[in-house]
């Protein structure tokens, strides 16, 4: 008889020592959980980051704001914030800088493009000179870039530069802004290709040739 309450009393102490188990196992699976989870994402987000910044140092992948933000030790928000601008639809943390640019007014564009004056400061009136009073500090880059060139730089200013980078009539006083500076990019990069084109030759072999010469007749 004795045997048999020694094996009752051994088994009912067995069952509440597992139970005490398994209530101290779900007490700290409950605290401990939600900590590990954060550990986890951490630890993801640091993972991120890190490919992030290499495929940026390797120009597989354009700067985006989060970049811009661990690169000068700031937030996202106040990094956007000191431009004027807040995460939403239209800016996340995976924007690249030139989008970013192109939602910033002309004045906060100065100053992330760090154009200053003599003194260090954002130089906004000399970057409004280029254009015409229909361009202000407070228009955003976008709406510039959209803006007809002619409303933008003003006739005079339009004429002479079509005329100086000898643009076609393709080009006119409502081509975009940004599709005119497309235009001259191209064609300096035609005049560069022309350029090279014509390079004589000869003239190459003849200035190899003429140390040798030289070398000959002494």
């Amino acid at each position: 008889m004795k045997s048999s309450k020694t094996s009752k009393s051994t088994s009912m102490l067995t069952l509440i020592s597992v139970a005490v188990i398994v209530v101290f196992a779900v007490i700290c699976g409950i605290f401990a959980g939600p900590k590990f989870k954060a550990h986890i994402d951490s630890k993801r987000a640091e993972e991120a980051a890190t490919a992030e910044d290499i495929a940026v140092a390797n120009g597989e992948k354009e700067p985006t704001v989060s970049y811009a933000a661990r690169a000068t030790g700031m937030s996202v928000e106040d990094y956007l914030a000191q431009y004027g601008l807040a995460l939403g639809d239209e800016i996340t943390e995976q924007t690249t800088l030139d989008d970013l640019a192109n939602n910033m007014t002309i004045s906060n564009y100065v100053s992330f493009a760090g154009m200053t004056d003599e003194e260090g400061n954002p130089d906004v009136d000399g970057y409004l000179e280029q254009f015409s009073d229909a361009v202000t500090a407070d228009t955003l880059m976008k709406d510039l870039n959209a803006m007809g060139t002619e409303t933008a730089l003003g006739s005079e200013m339009f004429n002479a530069t079509k005329e100086q980078y000898g643009l076609g009539d393709e080009i006119t006083g409502e081509t975009t802004l940004e599709d005119f500076e497309k235009a001259i990019t191209q064609a300096q990069q035609d005049a560069a290709a022309a350029a090279q084109s014509t390079a004589s030759p000869d003239g190459e072999a003849q200035a190899t040739e003429t140390p040798a010469e030289t070398q000959t007749e002494q």
